[in-house]
């Protein structure tokens, strides 16, 4: 997937695929994340015939027809106890590009979790597998709770460092002016030969001799 439209299209063709319930595209990772109760293969032939594109199943989770329907079969054979698997949807209003790494790695380190899908256009989070979703909840909104204690901390001192450069230029520019009123007393109000002097050149260019030479 090069584009979202291409995502777009392959969502089309999954969701109107019979049993199936959602569909998640991610294309930074290049994955589909399908839900439901479907014919895989029927799927993944359909998707290659409607979209032209190469996939490969990555991992599945099947439903066990003949255990409790809540339950998954475990993929490994050496596993012999069934676990249930959720699928877990988290909004998340701080998500963003910047910080989805940050959240990533939150899910990635809660126990039991199989795989995420993050989408950042609606900042969402769908997360699957055998966990605790109260206590990854919670983890979730502490993190989101630093991010916006950080964000807030980076708004304060970039407004704090624009207020004192704007200090720094009124100083500046006070000290200009300063320095000009300086002159222009010192010329009309001259004691040594030196600012008699300077006051004759001041008076040539001033606004209050009517005769002052200007320059173009």
């Amino acid at each position: 997937m090069n584009f979202e439209d291409c995502a777009k299209k392959i969502r089309k063709v999954a969701c109107q695929f019979e049993g199936v319930k959602s569909c998640i595209t991610d294309i930074d990772d290049q994955k589909v994340l399908v839900s439901g109760d479907f014919n895989l293969h029927k799927l993944v032939k359909t998707l290659k015939k409607k979209t032209g594109k190469k996939i490969e199943i990555v991992t599945t989770n099947e439903k066990s027809n003949e255990d409790n329907k809540d339950e998954i079969v475990p993929q490994n054979a050496d596993e012999t106890e069934t676990s249930p698997i959720m699928e877990v949807e988290f909004d998340i209003p701080f998500l963003c590009e910047k910080y989805e790494k940050d959240f990533g790695k939150v899910i990635s380190n809660c126990t039991g979790v199989e795989t995420y899908v993050v989408d950042l256009e609606n900042k969402k989070v769908v997360v699957i597998g055998n966990f605790d979703k109260d206590e990854l909840s919670r983890k979730l909104k502490k993190k989101m709770h630093q991010k916006i204690k950080k964000a807030e901390k980076e708004r304060q001192e970039w407004e704090s460092e624009m207020m004192l450069r704007e200090a720094e230029e009124e100083k500046k520019l006070a000290e200009i002016y300063e320095e000009i009123d300086k002159d222009r007393n010192v010329s009309l109000n001259p004691i040594t030969d030196y600012e008699k002097e300077m006051a004759k050149h001041y008076y040539m260019f001033s606004d209050e001799n009517p005769n002052a030479c200007s320059i173009s």
